[in-house]
């Protein structure tokens, strides 16, 4: 991402003090947001430069990109943590903890209400979250205490998981995985997510943990071989029926 240049004599850590964390409340109404600078053409229209007041949220290009405020119920929430890489959550959490929008320990639940508490921050800023993130950590000073201490380490949900890698065999094998292969392949995602967060806090160059999609598909053709290459044979058949007609 480009460095979000900050232009019209305005410092967002002025209008930032009043956007600390809300809460991560769900349903509540957005503040006003403060006028954001701008350029190119507006909503409204007209061009060049200036100062936008309407509630659609500014990205770090300083152009409108998104035409109204993101919806703030835990779905979203849920959504929001689902899409997100295991560095992505490692840096945006540590960032969100530093800057005072997490509090306590590392769970489920207060990654979701970490989240609610920077779309929270997002809205009434008027600028997309991706831009929150990256101007809290420029502007926003750490809390005391966030500094030093034991890293902390973030895997997905267990029920996320399941979820994910059940779709993946049904697509690979034709059925969905057993509690008992569940019971190895979880963990066995969540291992890989820890590792790659590791190897990404270690320095020089790490590569993502593969998608639960991906990992799911692997571990499916690992646990069921006969099954995997019986039911893509199937698969390749009913294409060749239906392209011809059937029998």
């Amino acid at each position: 991402m480009s460095n979000n240049q900050n232009q019209g004599g305005v410092s967002p850590s002025a209008g930032y003090a009043a956007g600390m964390p809300t809460g991560g409340q769900t349903g509540r109404t957005p503040r006003q947001p403060p006028p954001r600078f701008i350029t190119g053409a507006s909503p409204g229209g007209g061009g060049g430069q200036g100062y936008y007041t309407g509630t659609g949220l500014v990205g770090r290009n300083n152009t409108v990109a998104l035409p109204k405020p993101y919806p703030e119920d835990e779905q979203f929430f849920r959504n929001v943590y689902s899409s997100m890489s295991p560095q992505d959550k490692a840096r945006t959490f540590d960032i969100l903890r530093r800057k005072g929008f997490y509090t306590g320990s590392s769970n489920f639940e207060n990654d979701l209400q970490a989240i609610g508490n920077w779309i929270a921050f997002s809205n009434d800023q008027g600028i997309t979250r991706d831009r929150a993130l990256f101007d809290m950590d420029r502007f926003i000073p750490d809390r005391e205490g966030t500094g030093g201490g034991v890293r902390r380490y973030r895997v997905s949900n267990p029920d996320d998981i399941k979820n994910a890698v059940n779709k993946a065999a049904l697509d690979t094998i034709g059925r969905a995985f057993t509690e008992q292969e569940l019971a190895l392949v979880v963990p066995g995602f969540q291992q890989a997510e820890l590792k790659s967060q590791q190897a990404y806090y270690g320095g020089g160059v790490s590569a993502e943990a593969p998608s639960t999609q991906a990992f799911g598909q692997a571990a499916a053709q690992f646990l069921a071989p006969t099954e995997a290459n019986g039911f893509k044979f199937m698969r390749i058949m009913n294409r060749i029926f239906n392209a011809t007609g059937g029998m």
